[in-house]
């Protein structure tokens, strides 16, 4: 069923903004489709007459006639950012920007106090290696439970 194998590196990509999109691979063509979380079908779409989003209106038709050949992208469910902050806080060696860091994952406002906080200890360049292997490991779980073929565009450190 699979023709292609998927690039580990754009579904890390997709796994990015998927709190803003549903994102679908296409298993026979390797590709990806898209459209905005608010959309729940083709009736979403016409909801508004002034406007009518073309692509995400294909989009939603090609899913739905052909759902066989769409596996859908972890949710940010799934992934649970949260869980991956809380690891990599938890993986430092300060004290003093780990409890820092631990507080500002509690209450609303969580994600934002975070990456604040990451920035005002100058630790942004190793969340974001940090987020990105994690993010290739969610990805390549995906693909293994999904059986899907994939590879590596560059060649990793692992």
């Amino acid at each position: 069923m699979f023709v292609v194998k998927v690039y580990v590196e754009d579904i890390v990509g997709k796994l990015e903004k998927i709190d803003m999109w549903k994102i679908y691979l296409n298993i026979k063509t390797g590709s990806f489709v898209e459209f905005q979380d608010d959309y729940n079908g083709a009736e979403d779409i016409f909801a508004d007459d002034t406007h009518i989003d073309e692509a995400a209106l294909e989009n939603v038709f090609a899913i739905e006639d052909n759902w066989e050949e769409y596996v859908p992208l972890p949710s940010p469910y799934d992934m649970d950012e949260h869980t991956i902050m809380k690891s990599f806080t938890e993986q430092l060696d300060d004290p003093d920007s780990r409890l820092d860091l631990l507080t500002a994952l509690s209450g609303n406002g969580a994600l934002q106090r975070f990456k604040n906080t990451v920035r005002d200890f100058g630790l942004s360049e190793e969340w974001q290696n940090y987020r990105n292997h994690a993010l290739r490991q969610i990805a390549e779980i995906w693909c293994e439970e999904n059986q899907i073929p994939y590879q590596y565009k560059i060649k990793t450190e692992e």
